[in-house]
């Protein structure tokens, strides 16, 4: 999977013409230039995740009741949307509003003479209406980790196409375990497990056994029972999974 730690996290200097960067005060344009680069170094994605508002205020070099108040000035001026979760390890959820604008998409103004701006193309969580199976260069990461999944996991379902809320959740996963090697470790024990893989005697009422799927398998929730080896077969015995738990099965992706 395709790593972004080295790379270059851009800083416009239009920002110090920009009314509301310049409203800010010291910390708190430290703090929104960090933004950023967390984001590059998460994998090149508007959204990264913290363990908790002190995970925030110690990367960041601030305690928690102040990152927690700058973030909160953040988003009710539309910089940023914030969510805050149940999952351990993945608390705090930080979307960074047209993200794209500044990083992932060139800067047409100095690049082209005075061209119109490309604020169009910049990824606004508001926006809904973004073709959802047409990918952007800053969705590398998202594609390579679904071919991973497909080159080690050949038993479950494929991916058709990686949706907006596809695209969201998987950030929010690499921003916790951006490591490949981590990956393909990930998915050849989801493979290895004759329940998840669908080796199984079919459900009771089902007429079929049951079988992951990617949305399943990248359930925080579920994740975590995979680590722990709720899955594993027990005791070399391929068939026997009778009483299992099947884990959250709405369907609903969590962040």
């Amino acid at each position: 999977m395709k790593q972004h730690h080295d790379s270059y996290a851009k800083s416009w200097t239009s920002k110090f013409s920009d009314g509301w960067y310049l409203s800010l005060r010291l910390h708190e344009r430290g703090m929104w230039d960090q933004l950023y680069c967390w984001a590059k170094f998460a994998g090149d994605m508007p959204q990264i995740s913290f363990k908790s508002w002190a995970h925030l205020g110690a990367v960041t070099a601030c305690d928690a009741r102040t990152a927690r108040k700058i973030l909160t000035k953040f988003q009710k001026d539309g910089k940023v949307v914030l969510q805050e979760n149940q999952e351990p390890g993945n608390f705090l959820s930080i979307f960074i509003v047209n993200y794209e604008k500044h990083q992932s998409v060139r800067n047409a103004q100095s690049e082209q003479g005075g061209r119109k701006s490309l604020d169009k193309c910049a990824y606004n969580r508001t926006e809904q209406n973004r073709t959802e199976d047409t990918l952007s260069s800053k969705d590398e990461s998202a594609k390579n980790l679904v071919s991973l999944f497909h080159q080690f996991c050949p038993s479950l379902p494929k991916v058709a196409k990686i949706t907006t809320a596809r695209l969201r959740h998987i950030s929010a996963r690499l921003a916790e375990y951006p490591d490949s090697v981590w990956w393909e470790n990930y998915f050849q024990k989801i493979e290895a497990s004759d329940f998840l893989a669908g080796r199984t005697r079919p459900r009771a009422g089902s007429g079929q056994a049951f079988r992951a799927s990617f949305d399943w398998i990248m359930n925080p929730a579920n994740l975590l029972k995979i680590l722990e080896g709720n899955y594993d077969n027990r005791n070399g015995n391929r068939s026997d999974f009778s009483g299992t738990d099947y884990g959250e099965t709405s369907g609903r992706i969590s962040v």
